[in-house]
């Protein structure tokens, strides 16, 4: 019970005042998991009249390969399978596996992708560093995104700073986001051209705390925010209003609402509280933990600044961060219900053991009323399969066609009524279903990490090779 209420704390946003460890075994997540999981017909959504916006976050790019170098010899990393240009979980991202996954966002055709931060890799040890990986990001969004016509929207993660989360007004790390994505700023390729005005103030905006709005319709904005701002190991995050950014979105929502604009919010770490897990293989264990991810007073301006707005103007809030897959109910202070909801997607790393995935909203025309959610997702040995044996123009076209499998559709997986609406009702209904019923607890909990399973190898091993000493060949002598 206890370990069900932790993991409910993500789902829910509810305080826990102490912090405290969990310990579980991991194979009896596992398997129950997959056990229970009901399988969802992986078909995309097809519609006439709308459109889609793909979210793709935390890409960790390792251009110098660092996050691996701790884990080379360990069987941690030998045991995920043979090394590729896709790389291998526990470490970040290859470029390669980058490049797969901007093809396969491209390749959903959306109208918009928004990439909701950390473009560099963990454990940076210089500002150059995290330069020279942020602004890779940038050339590579143009070529896989923008170049095909798609508008990406891209914003800081709190590894886009060195030192990690030491996030200030005007950081030099704004210079690289201005210098790294300035098609992001000028909503290069959007059905409306902004005026040179709003450019000015986005520059101005990016380069005083890396927080912007762009209008690429009449009808439709999108706000990208700096909530690394508001993490307790940010320097500003005790000012009652870092780099102005509070009274920034909330004069930006009032005028969208005067205006009639539906709201894309976007951010890199989410409000509230978190389960953090890490698995460890050769305990077979899982490590759980609560963290406070803002502190609490940013946290209280933003949901009481927020709660006006979810009926009508906010269509949708994306963030990323936690590398997993969850959703989080949203109360302005002393309210007992829910004012709306946020979602969190899971990484494109697969440093902390999770599927690559992206996200994608599926719009209903000018209304732009967000009216369902998908997941898609690949397998780094997938990936590793797909592409063995290619080289030069076969590479690079299979490269360029690249798609990931449909993992579910929000409202089929957790079987939501048809008319539920994102952001509000849903997620509300979705959480009480799921205290409810331990069955569709455990189907979150594998969609949790992208149906990554910690253990399938010790399980197949135990299906094929029983006996010890293949067993003991089969996983390594795990």
């Amino acid at each position: 019970m206890a370990l069900l209420m932790s993991m409910m704390v993500t789902l829910t946003g509810m305080w826990i005042k102490e912090k405290k460890y969990i310990w579980a075994i991991v194979g009896t997540i596992a398997a129950v998991a997959v056990a229970i999981t009901v399988a969802v017909p992986a078909v995309l959504l097809s519609f006439e009249a709308g459109y889609s916006i793909v979210q793709v976050t935390d890409i960790h790019l390792d251009l110098f390969n660092r996050t691996c170098t701790k884990c080379a010899n360990s069987s941690t990393c030998l045991l995920q399978g043979q090394w590729s240009d896709f790389g291998l979980y526990g470490c970040d991202a290859t470029i390669a596996l980058v490049n797969a996954s901007l093809a396969a966002a491209a390749n959903e055709n959306p109208r918009y992708v928004i990439f909701t931060g950390d473009s560099a890799a963990h454990h940076a040890l210089d500002f150059e560093t995290v330069e020279t990986e942020m602004m890779k990001i940038g050339e590579l969004s143009r070529h896989f995104i923008v170049d095909r016509d798609i508008p990406f929207f891209a914003m800081l993660g709190n590894d886009d700073f060195f030192d990690d989360y030491n996030a200030t007004c005007y950081s030099d790390s704004y210079k690289v986001m201005a210098a790294a994505f300035p098609h992001s700023l000028s909503c290069t390729k959007c059905e409306r051209d902004i005026t040179p005005d709003e450019l000015a103030n986005n520059q101005d905006t990016v380069i005083k705390g890396g927080y912007y709005t762009v209008k690429p319709t009449e009808s439709l904005r999108i706000i990208v925010m700096n909530t690394v701002l508001y993490t307790p190991d940010a320097s500003t995050s005790l000012d009652n209003d870092p780099c102005g950014q509070q009274s920034w979105l909330e004069s930006v929502l009032q005028q969208a609402k005067q205006n009639n604009e539906r709201v894309v919010l976007a951010g890199h770490i989410p409000p509230g509280q978190t389960v953090w897990e890490y698995a460890h293989r050769q305990q077979l264990q899982n490590i759980l933990h609560n963290a406070q991810l803002w502190q609490v007073p940013r946290t209280n301006a933003f949901t009481e600044a927020l709660a006006p707005y979810w009926s009508d103007t906010i269509a949708v809030a994306m963030f990323g961060h936690t590398h997993r897959d969850a959703f989080r109910l949203l109360s302005s202070p002393g309210s007992s219900s829910s004012d709306g909801a946020v979602m969190v997607s899971p990484s494109v790393s697969p440093i902390y053991f999770n599927n690559p995935g992206i996200r994608k909203y599926y719009f209903g025309g000018a209304n732009h009323v967000a009216f369902e959610v998908s997941m898609l997702y690949t397998t780094l040995n997938n990936l590793r399969t797909s592409f063995e044996g290619l080289v030069g123009s076969a590479y690079t076209e299979a490269m360029e066609d690249m798609k990931f499998e449909l993992e579910y559709n929000f409202k089929d997986a957790y079987s939501a009524p048809a008319s539920a609406s994102f952001p509000t009702t849903i997620f509300q209904s979705v959480a009480e279903a799921i205290e409810r019923d331990d069955r569709l607890f455990w189907t979150w909990l594998a969609y949790h990490s992208a149906l990554y399973d910690a253990t399938k190898i010790e399980y197949l091993c135990m299906l094929t090779k029983p006996l010890q000493d293949g067993f003991d060949s089969c996983t390594g002598g795990l």
